[in-house]
């Protein structure tokens, strides 16, 4: 990598020493601009072709000593390129620059986000554009193989509804099911970044216990139209499915501005 890197790395290092009126607080988010800024500087020699797919990355050690920052900080911005898709780790082997597909052309969110109420919206407006259209792919592609697999997870939802203990990682492995029986990688990329997005927002949506059972029940239609091969049903029931949806997270979004509100003088 050029040297101007480096350079470049260590000027934001000389940067964050620099005496502040409130350095305590600006501190944490200082060290992420700065393993933004290694990122996008691994990023740009890939785009480049500098790193071209199948290259190693150096360890962290080296990349460490390289950019002249902590491991900690090389660290974060790989798994900010992971996240990217740029790079993947393999067990023994390390890091390599992975082949780019239309996939690599959405990248999820590197951590949680804050949404408010009309995001919240406009994210369920993309659901219900991807979604019924990809569970409409499935029911023409999946494989009986693929079905029997939906079949047993959604068994294993109803014992964990039972015992108390489905959540959101529960509801969301099924819709990525769907998306990777619908074949396109690309949009179940889209869709794995709509569901991070909404992550803070879908978890408290399916703490009720009528929630729960509303969204198990619409995973079963989804289920029974794809078994019968059925695209228009697949569609008619994600429709129905995510329109329920909705309004349980507005209804959370609302809830949670309503409790945070400064009381009126």
């Amino acid at each position: 990598m050029p040297a101007g890197e480096t350079d470049t790395v260590v000027a934001a290092r000389g940067n964050r020493a620099r005496p502040m009126a409130d350095a305590a607080s600006l501190g944490p988010v200082r060290r992420m601009n700065l393993s933004a800024a290694i990122a996008d500087r691994i990023a740009e020699s890939i785009a480049q072709g500098k790193l071209p797919a199948g290259s190693r990355l150096q360890s962290e050690r080296e990349l460490s000593d390289r950019f002249g920052v902590g491991r900690s900080s090389i660290r974060e911005a790989i798994k900010t390129l992971e996240s990217r898709g740029l790079v993947e780790g393999r067990q023994g082997e390390g890091r390599f620059v992975r082949a780019q597909d239309l996939a690599g052309l959405v990248q999820p969110p590197a951590g949680p986000l804050s949404v408010t109420e009309r995001e919240v919206a406009q994210l369920y407006e993309a659901r219900r554009i991807i979604e019924p259209g990809m569970a409409a792919l499935a029911a023409e592609r999946a494989a009986k193989r693929d079905l029997a697999a939906v079949r047993r997870m959604l068994e294993r939802h109803e014992e964990r509804v039972n015992a108390g203990t489905y959540g959101g990682a529960e509801d969301t492995a099924f819709h990525l099911k769907i998306a990777a029986m619908a074949e396109n990688g690309l949009l179940a990329r889209l869709l794995d970044a709509v569901f991070q997005a909404l992550h803070a927002i879908r978890e408290p949506a399916l703490r009720s216990s009528p929630a729960i059972k509303l969204s198990l029940e619409g995973h079963w239609r989804v289920l029974e139209a794809l078994e019968a091969h059925d695209p228009e049903a697949a569609q008619r029931a994600s429709l129905e499915h995510l329109d329920r949806a909705r309004r349980l997270a507005l209804d959370v979004v609302r809830a949670s501005d309503a409790a945070t509100e400064p009381a009126a003088w």
